[in-house]
């Protein structure tokens, strides 16, 4: 699998069967979406639900399970202050399993982080600020998901190598400082990392 960043919370995740974009409400405009040649949309903000894009493919923009050519999705709603505010997703595809946190804001209960015990790429939130969990939130929910790779979003691309940002505190909370952004990540199930890498990676 290929998984490319487009700001933000839009990444691409490119399968042997299918194309997964998230998030795609971060792109400028309608092609662009098209450009990427996803088979599954998903959207994890609710307030961004009604402007999901058009096109022939699946989007997903809620809870529920799903399966879209052999790639098994599973929407969680997402919450702060007890009001429902988006949805993260547990992807399955080409053996790995990955899970987007989208604008999470909130620690996951016990539930959640207990059917997410097997992934293997976390997409995690760093921003703060009330736009996320911050970056100690976010190594805790790191510390109790213990997935193979991380791969921090929602910060401003921009900032990258600018000491004192989000992914910058992000690095020094989750004690590895000397991460060179990548174009992209190619990863299978057999070439996983033994110890828990993070991955930061650079917008396309």
């Amino acid at each position: 699998m290929e998984l490319t960043w487009h700001g933000w919370s839009c990444f691409r995740l490119k399968g042997k069967e299918a194309s997964v974009v998230t998030d795609p409400y971060t792109l400028s405009s309608p092609p662009s979406v098209q450009k990427l040649t996803p088979d599954i949309v998903t959207i994890s903000a609710r307030d961004h639900a009604a402007d999901a894009p058009v096109g022939e493919f699946k989007t997903i923009a809620g809870p529920g399970e799903y399966e879209v050519r052999n790639v098994l999705i599973t929407g969680h709603p997402s919450f702060c202050s007890g009001k429902r505010v988006g949805t993260f997703y547990k992807i399955e595809m080409d053996e790995l399993v990955l899970c987007h946190l989208g604008q999470l804001k909130e620690p996951l209960t016990s539930s959640q982080v207990e059917d997410l015990a097997d992934v293997d790429v976390l997409l995690i939130p760093v921003a703060g600020q009330g736009e996320s969990i911050d970056a100690a939130k976010a190594v805790e929910m790191i510390n109790l998901l213990e997935p193979r790779i991380v791969v921090p979003m929602h910060f401003e691309p921009s900032v990258l190598g600018v000491s004192g940002t989000p992914v910058e505190k992000f690095c020094h909370e989750i004690g590895q400082t000397a991460v060179t952004p990548q174009q992209k990540l190619t990863v299978t199930k057999t070439s996983l990392p033994a110890e828990p890498m993070v991955v930061v990676l650079e917008p396309r």
